[in-house]
């Protein structure tokens, strides 16, 4: 397998165009959302209040990613598929 080229995303932030690396990292969001959902219910009202909106706004982004993402796949699959 070949090392993901960095390249530029449409914000102008620096990423990796291997398709894998992208899911990955959607993955571990997703993952660090649930995780910090499972763990909310050991605060206090204000403090799960705070923590649902860093959630919310944690999966907005992840929604964002998930298009490049969805470009990455699409443009690897059209290369016949990951190395």
């Amino acid at each position: 397998m070949t090392a993901p080229k960095e390249t530029k995303n449409r914000f102008g932030q620096g990423h990796y165009t291997d398709p894998v690396y992208a899911v990955s990292n959607l993955s571990s969001l997703f993952s660090v959302c649930a995780i910090a959902l499972d763990g909310l219910s050991d605060y206090d009202e204000a403090h799960q209040e705070r923590g649902l909106q860093d959630v919310k706004h944690t999966l907005e982004l992840c929604a964002v990613l998930a298009v490049d993402v969805a470009i990455h796949v699409e443009k690897a699959l059209a290369k016949g598929g990951v190395e």
